[in-house]
């Protein structure tokens, strides 16, 4: 799944309203550009991730808030490139990560 918009951020709340787990990979922004997600409480209900988590290429991500329900994530957990980004705070309750995490480039 790639979310690389605000609106496809909040879309995502809308439709799976009652998602608590989403079975592969999940992308917040884009491996390439820059997107204007700015907000990812619309993501609160999210426990697990089956794949991996990528959060790239967000410049006005100032924080992970909305990700404080995420649990686990079955693959790695890449944050890269998201200028004023300046805590993990919003990831304090992920127990696992079952590959690798790359903080790079905030």
């Amino acid at each position: 799944m790639v979310l690389s918009s605000q609106q496809q951020v909040n879309d995502f709340a809308t439709v799976y309203k009652n998602c608590t787990t989403i079975p592969g990979n999940v992308m917040i922004g884009t491996p390439y550009g820059l997107t204007d997600i700015h907000d990812l409480s619309p993501l609160a209900g999210i426990r697990s991730i089956g794949g991996y988590l990528n959060i790239s290429n967000n410049p006005d991500h100032a924080s992970l808030h909305g990700l404080e329900g995420l649990i686990s994530v079955d693959g790695y957990l890449n944050i890269f490139n998201d200028d004023r980004l300046m805590t993990l705070e919003g990831l304090r309750n992920l127990a696992s990560v079952n590959g690798f995490l790359w903080n790079i480039h905030n």
